[in-house]
């Protein structure tokens, strides 16, 4: 049973509607409207521009129905072309165009394929439910949480090739944990789980119980997780540091690397494995020139 199955005996007046299913077109038009209004461009400057980028007549009129495609006006079809010029004109990715709204009024679980009558799919329709997409499979392919190694390495070999950059794939984590100077203390002296001691406060409060100026919520950061991510900052400066010398050595002839992004406290090594190192290291030279060079340069 679903939740509009357990409201169909209510009154009328106090009936939820279903929750209005937005196919990806207009999840493109809704963003579209909202990347417009964010960067405070007028309707007739988004035409101008789009008619330069797509070479196709756009208008005041054709960018207002764009918008209003996604609140239930005339569908529209976005191509690709049209999405890239979206993303270039006001300097977003294209993943920004496919994301959901976050207001709760137009949450629904699902995002269509296709536009439904009224936005609402028919329950008893299996072409209707093989259009759906889940909002959260969506929201987690936008933010490329969960990708296949065939992505990773071919997003690997291309930012590598174009930005002479290493691309270490986007990972989700558990938000932050808010916490009070109080329930911090409480967790550590007595041991109680601070989840617990937070839904515990949160019931308080809509209880309408009053604190004072020390109950004010605060994020708590260890100085050991803030020494993992200056760690972790360092050593993608210094891997870029020594990709920029690798690659003007091919221009410049030798160059000799920093002692401040050398690794410290170096092994010591016999002769004969300074010379295989040494040998090691002019391959990895002469593989990331020739990685560098891009496509254009390779054969």
């Amino acid at each position: 049973m679903t939740a509009d199955d357990e409201h169909r005996d209510d009154p009328e007046h106090l009936r939820r509607p279903p929750a209005r299913v937005l196919s990806a077109n207009q999840l493109v038009s809704y963003n579209l409207m909202r990347a417009r209004r964010e960067a405070d461009w007028s309707q007739t400057e988004v035409a101008e521009l789009l008619e330069k980028y797509t070479a196709r007549g756009w208008s005041n009129a054709s960018v207002s129905a764009a918008e209003r495609a996604w609140q239930g006006g005339r569908p529209r079809r976005f191509d690709a072309s049209e999405i890239v010029a979206f993303s270039r004109m006001f300097d977003q990715p294209i993943a920004y165009f496919f994301m959901p709204p976050e207001k709760e009024r137009y949450w629904s679980k699902w995002v269509g394929m296709r536009e439904f009558n009224d936005g609402i799919p028919d329950a008893s329709s299996v072409e209707d439910a093989m259009s759906l997409v889940a909002t959260d499979e969506l929201v987690r392919s936008l933010s490329m949480g969960s990708v296949s190694q065939r992505f990773e390495l071919r997003m690997s070999e291309l930012t590598l090739a174009w930005l002479g950059l290493t691309w270490d794939g986007p990972e989700l984590k558990s938000p932050i944990r808010v916490r009070t100077d109080e329930l911090w203390y409480e967790q550590q002296t007595r041991g109680v789980d601070w989840a617990d001691v937070v839904e515990a406060r949160e019931a308080a409060e809509e209880g309408g119980q009053e604190g004072g100026q020390g109950d004010a919520l605060k994020f708590l950061v260890t100085p050991e997780e803030i020494a993992q991510t200056l760690d972790q900052i360092m050593g993608d400066v210094k891997q870029s540091v020594i990709r920029r010398l690798l690659a003007r050595e091919g221009s410049e002839g030798p160059v000799d690397v920093p002692p401040e992004v050398r690794p410290s406290n170096p092994p010591k090594m016999d002769e004969n494995a300074q010379r295989k190192q040494t040998a090691s290291k002019e391959e990895g030279r002469r593989i990331g020139r020739r990685l560098l060079d891009g496509p254009a340069g390779g054969s």
